[in-house]
């Protein structure tokens, strides 16, 4: 098992031994989600496991603003994480427009137009 950890950062690897790699592109991506997208105020666990031919991975980022999670499974490794990631974006864009909407409403509730 491999795990990265850093203070608001926690990734564990299971049964990728033999793919050092893999975990360095796991890594990459954690790190971009989680200092370019996610809530700034975020804690993220990510979770990749590989049996016999089944790959099973998991990301879980929580915040004040709420939690975002997603899983996947496959045969692919590169295709589980790219499945989970994707998810995990899709979530943390909608809240963004969500609350890029609820921003420019309440000001406008507050300024209103001359």
């Amino acid at each position: 098992m491999e795990a990265f950890k850093h203070d608001d950062i926690r990734i564990r690897l299971n049964g990728f031994e033999d793919d050092p790699d893999f975990a360095i592109y796991i890594k990459g991506l954690v790190d971009q989600i989680h200092f370019e997208e996610a809530p700034s105020d975020s804690t993220t666990m990510a979770s990749f496991t590989k049996y016999e031919q089944l790959v099973t991975g998991a990301i879980q980022i929580s915040s004040i603003q709420g939690v975002f999670s997603a899983k996947a499974r496959g045969v692919d490794g590169r295709q589980v994480v790219h499945q989970v990631f994707r998810e995990i974006r899709h979530q943390l864009n909608r809240w963004k427009r969500r609350r890029w909407r609820k921003e420019h409403t309440d000001k406008s509730e507050f300024y209103p137009a001359p």
